[in-house]
C-alpha cells in the first residue's frame, strides 16, 4: 500500500469518516490528475504524492471535521 494511502486511510479514520475502496480509487484518480496536470499547468507547489495528499487532501478534510 502506497504511504499516501495509508496516511489518507489514518486521518480519516481518526475523525470518522468511512472510506471504501470505490472512495481510494476515487482518491487515486485525481491524485493521478493532480500530478498529470500540475506538470502542464503548475497547479500546486505540491510535487509529490504525499505533499499533495497532506496539502490537498487533507487541509480539505479540515472544515468538515
Amino acid at each position: 500500500m502506497e504511504l499516501w494511502i495509508k496516511w489518507s486511510l489514518e486521518a480519516c479514520s481518526n475523525f470518522d469518516i468511512d472510506v471504501d475502496d470505490e472512495k481510494i480509487e476515487k482518491l487515486k484518480r485525481y491524485l493521478e490528475l493532480i500530478i498529470f496536470y500540475n506538470q502542464k499547468f503548475n497547479l500546486t507547489g505540491e510535487k509529490t504524492k504525499e505533499e499533495i495528499a497532506i496539502k490537498q487532501f487533507f487541509d480539505s478534510l479540515m472544515p468538515i471535521v
